[in-house]
């Protein structure tokens, strides 16, 4: 449920929670109400008119506190796409109070003593073309005795919560996703800082040695015979057999870049 810019694919292919404190409630509560959206009422809280009524309830508690301007939280919660399917429209219902819940712990403020409204649209949000069913939340950031909802990092809190969320209802989570994605380009990448460093390298121990000041630790693996059978490589709390990273990268092949590399550095000398 996160907003991680690892590529728009991967973002909106997880279950994501956008957060922002707001000032213009009326046309934003306009446009999360739009029948054109495919809007559909799913939870309120502390609100008892229409929802074109909606607006003036939450500015009666901001004439308490006049000087929080942006005195709404407006929140996007978007389920992944592969999880929509096992959304029942119970579970829609569910979903923003689920979230409002572990979001209140974050902010240190009880947020179900807010008021708040939740709609879904089956159509694109504001901040992207993705075509599918998401959810708004509008929140009050002033309660009944007139007092704001701290906004400190709110937008990340509300990663966190989303992916808490998504963690306990079986959901796919967008930090997932930008873990999983981190784990299978490592090996890239260490595969490129791995040859470059061998290209310059003249011997085992000084391949070692450099790849040492990149911060990956290279020990050497014995066979019962005692001969040098291989290498592991631990970089950034993860753990390889140096050809898991590619398979060209044996000890055999590792032994011929450093003689054929150090062969022309001998000749530009």
């Amino acid at each position: 449920m996160e907003e991680y810019r690892v590529g728009t694919k991967n973002i909106y292919t997880a279950m994501i929670g956008k957060a922002k404190c707001i000032s213009h409630l009326d046309a934003s509560m306009e446009y999360a109400s739009m029948e054109e959206k495919g809007s559909e009422e799913l939870a309120r809280n502390h609100l008892i008119g229409t929802v074109k009524e909606f607006p003036d309830e939450m500015k009666l508690l901001h004439q308490l506190n006049y000087r929080c301007r942006n005195n709404t939280i407006r929140i996007e919660l978007s389920p992944a796409i592969e999880d929509l399917g096992n959304l029942s429209e119970e579970d829609w219902r569910k979903l923003p109070r689920e979230f409002i819940g572990k979001l209140q712990s974050k902010l240190g403020a009880n947020v179900m003593a807010h008021q708040w409204v939740a709609f879904k649209h089956e159509k694109a949000g504001p901040d992207n073309n993705i075509d599918r069913p998401h959810v708004h939340i509008y929140i009050n950031r002033i309660d009944f005795q007139g007092k704001a909802i701290p906004d400190k990092f709110i937008g990340k809190k509300a990663q966190v919560a989303a992916h808490e969320l998504a963690k306990e209802k079986g959901l796919v989570s967008a930090r997932d996703k930008m873990v999983d994605k981190i784990e299978k380009e490592r090996p890239k990448q260490l595969r490129k800082i791995l040859l470059g460093i061998a290209q310059k390298s003249t011997d085992l121990d000084q391949f070692i040695e450099r790849s040492s000041r990149k911060g990956i630790e290279i020990s050497k693996h014995f066979n019962l015979q005692n001969e040098l059978g291989g290498l592991k490589v631990s970089y950034e709390g993860q753990s390889y057999k140096i050809s898991q990273i590619d398979r060209s990268l044996t000890l055999k092949r590792i032994n011929q870049i450093f003689s054929t590399y150090g062969k022309e550095r001998d000749r530009q000398l």
